[in-house]
C-alpha cells in the first residue's frame, strides 16, 4: 500500500528527495516496520496499599515467630507434665505394692487366727476380699506406669516403649 510505505517512512524519518518521484510514489519498494518498545506502569498513587501491605505482611511474621514460640512452650510443658505424671505412677504402684504386702500379711494373720478358732470366717474372707482388691488395684497402678512411661518416650520422640524408673523424687510438703 503506497500510503502505508509513505506514512511509515515519515515516520521512521527515512523520508528522502527520492521518495518524491512519481514512481517510488506509486509503486514503492516493500518496507518493514519494526518499532520495538517498553512501557512501564508505575502508580504514582495507590491509596497507601503498599505501605499496608507491608505492615500486614510484618504482623504475619511477627505472628508466626510467636506461634513458633508458643509451640515449643507447649511442647516443653508437656514433657515436664509427662514426666510428673510418669513419677506419680511409679510412686503409685510402691503404694499399692505396699498396700497389698500388709494385706497379704494380715491375711496370713487372720488364717492363723482363723485355724486356731479365734475369728470367725467371715474375718478371713473379708481378709481374702481386701486383698484381692489391692491386688487389683496393684496391676492398675502397673498399667497406669507402662502408659506413663510410654508417652513421656513418645513425647521424647523414641516410640520403642523402653520402660525406665526415673530417678526424681516426688516430695511432699
Amino acid at each position: 500500500n503506497p500510503v502505508s510505505v509513505f506514512a511509515t517512512k515519515l515516520n521512521q524519518g527515512t523520508f528522502s528527495q527520492m521518495d518524491f518521484s512519481i514512481e517510488a510514489l506509486n509503486r514503492p519498494d516493500p518496507i518493514t516496520d519494526n518499532i520495538s518498545s517498553v512501557s512501564l506502569k508505575v502508580p504514582m498513587f495507590n491509596g497507601g496499599m503498599g505501605i499496608v501491605g507491608l505492615s500486614m505482611a510484618e504482623s504475619g511474621k511477627d505472628m508466626a515467630e510467636s506461634m513458633a514460640g508458643e509451640a515449643q512452650e507447649a511442647i516443653t510443658f508437656q514433657i515436664i507434665k509427662t514426666f510428673y505424671q510418669n513419677l506419680l505412677a511409679q510412686e503409685a504402684l510402691k503404694v499399692s505394692q505396699e498396700a497389698a504386702a500388709n494385706a497379704k500379711t494380715n491375711l496370713d494373720i487372720v488364717q492363723q487366727r482363723f485355724d486356731q478358732g479365734l475369728v470367725v470366717k467371715s474375718d478371713l474372707l473379708s481378709a481374702m476380699v481386701h486383698l484381692t482388691r489391692l491386688q487389683e488395684e496393684d496391676v492398675t497402678a502397673s498399667n497406669r506406669l507402662i502408659l506413663a512411661q510410654k508417652a513421656f518416650n513418645m513425647l521424647l520422640g523414641d516410640p520403642s516403649g523402653k520402660s525406665e524408673e526415673h530417678t526424681s523424687e516426688l516430695q511432699s510438703h
